[in-house]
């Protein structure tokens, strides 16, 4: 299991070559050198896991970017890191906030929600323990968001 959802995964070398020596991507090989691993972790021990409009998307983007340098760079610490990003995705009860008599009502921050887990999956591949729960909790994710969905669109 691996990368497979955007490339082949025949072209992984030829794609990690370009990334670690190609002058295009000089600028992000820099950011990605200079990631701040103990802010993004002090951040992550602070979360509120009921304030969905503020936390969802830096941490739907943290891992979505980890992931992608673990990938490239092989960085242990990026692994880690993209994979707690996942795990506090997880820790939300809902990954919408826009609610109608306790039902999620929005699907806004959940199909963001699913795409982040499902491209750190695809991009993390076998280093992804998905029986440690993740792949349940991303279930229970997708069965709520798709169910409210289905029967607003029926109405």
């Amino acid at each position: 299991m691996g990368p497979g959802l955007f490339f082949d995964p025949a072209h992984l070398e030829r794609i990690r070559e370009n990334y670690l020596n190609h002058p295009e991507f000089a600028e992000l090989r820099q950011a990605h050198g200079e990631f701040d691993y103990a802010t993004k972790a002090a951040w992550m021990d602070g979360i509120r896991y009921n304030d969905q409009v503020m936390v969802l998307r830096p941490l739907r983007v943290l891992a979505e970017e980890l992931a992608f340098m673990a990938l490239m760079t092989q960085d242990s610490k990026a692994e880690e890191m993209a994979k707690r990003a996942v795990w506090e995705i997880m820790k939300f009860e809902r990954w919408d906030f826009y609610m109608d008599d306790g039902e999620s009502i929005a699907v806004q921050r959940a199909s963001h929600s699913t795409v982040a887990v499902a491209l750190v999956i695809d991009l993390l591949g076998d280093r992804i323990d998905l029986a440690r729960g993740m792949k349940k909790g991303m279930n229970r994710h997708i069965k709520r968001t798709q169910t409210r969905y289905l029967f607003m669109k029926a109405r």
